[in-house]
């Protein structure tokens, strides 16, 4: 029996009896998957809700659904981690961004740095999509927010106003493997907290943006004993902290 699939719907409400597929959801899921009358298919919403819907008819364009069940889910454990993210070249920061949503990072905030790159104005639409897809893949229950660009100061500014701790992957203390993570073990003990992680660009943190970030109480950390490529970085940092089992919490 295949798995069922899981289709992100914002729309989504547990009042709703019935509704309709269309688009890339319908293309996906009848042309590519396969899928026929009579099939079940699971909804999400991205805030914690779940449904179970059954298709009761399909055609070339569009395909009806009508709702069997719909429950909220408590959601993991984890902690409430956030990852500031330069923009990266190529298609790095899609891949951080994927394997970031499986994981179970709760939100990304992009950052324009010193050290960035340029994105046409049509990369943040396509960001939103590659952590729906991932959200869907992985079956997560809450969808990751996506914040940003911005600037670097503007970020961090609003990272304060709303109480979250912050930390920084330092590659300057590449060697150094125990920096500043007795201070976030600890941190991840207390319930409740936000943490926001950043991680520098290619080029790695410009002076100033460091002494922005340790102006702002930032913690640094040392990821080992290599300098790492920012998408490298970024991945270790999320699965020390949100995989079971991967360092002392």
């Amino acid at each position: 029996m295949p798995e069922t699939p899981v289709i992100l719907r914002p729309d989504l409400d547990a009042s709703i009896r019935s509704l309709r597929l269309t688009g890339a959801d319908h293309h996906h899921l009848f042309r590519v998957l396969r899928r026929r009358r009579g099939d079940i298919l699971e909804l999400r919403d991205g805030r914690g809700l779940v449904a179970l819907a059954r298709v009761e008819s399909v055609d070339r364009r569009e395909a009806r659904l009508r709702l069997e069940s719909v429950a909220e889910p408590a959601p993991p454990d984890l902690p409430e981690l956030r990852l500031a993210l330069p923009l990266l070249k190529g298609r790095r920061l899609d891949w951080v961004l994927e394997k970031g949503t499986e994981l179970g990072v709760a939100g990304f905030d992009l950052y324009l740095g010193r050290h960035g790159v340029v994105r046409r104005e049509t990369a943040p639409a396509r960001y939103a999509e590659v952590i729906a897809a991932a959200y869907c893949q992985s079956r997560r229950l809450l969808l990751p927010e996506l914040a940003g660009p911005a600037p670097l100061p503007d970020q961090l500014a609003a990272s304060g106003e709303r109480g979250r701790r912050l930390w920084w992957a330092d590659e300057e203390r590449a060697g150094e493997p125990a920096a500043g993570w007795s201070e976030l073990e600890a941190a991840l003990r207390e319930p409740g907290g936000i943490h926001q992680a950043w991680i520098g660009p290619e080029g790695g943190f410009a002076a100033e943006e460091r002494e922005i970030l340790a102006g702002a109480g930032a913690t640094p950390l040392s990821l080992g004993p290599h300098r790492l490529r920012s998408e490298t970085a970024a991945l270790a940092l999320a699965a020390r902290i949100l995989l079971p089992g991967a360092g002392p919490r």
